[in-house]
């Protein structure tokens, strides 16, 4: 349930497909740009992953990849996923993410 309840946060945060080509081509830290534009967002994110027991953090970041990543936009949203395939250095920058919200909440 946790985990699930994560990986949407993390889908929720690639924004719209405009907002995550944008992204792409500038090369923005999805992390950063949440903290700027929305610090209240992130002190929600903050207080919510503190609840989170270590042990349940530690089965959570072995399932947190790109590989289920890319899974849950093929199936949940499409239009994301093919911005981010047909991307270059799309699959390289989505892990820069993942590892990025990894280092911060988990």
């Amino acid at each position: 349930m946790i985990k699930n309840k994560i990986e949407e946060i993390f889908l929720n945060a690639l924004g719209s497909n405009e907002r995550l080509k944008w992204e792409l081509e500038n090369s923005i830290n999805i992390l950063q740009n949440l903290q700027a534009i929305n610090t209240g967002f992130i002190a929600m994110l903050e207080i919510t992953f503190s609840f989170i027991p270590k042990y349940k953090k530690r089965e959570i970041l072995n399932d947190f990849d790109s590989k289920r990543i890319l899974y849950l936009l093929k199936k949940n949203r499409p239009e994301l996923y093919n911005t981010l395939i047909n991307c270059s250095w799309g699959t390289k920058w989505l892990e820069e993410q993942i590892m990025s919200f990894k280092k911060r909440f988990l």
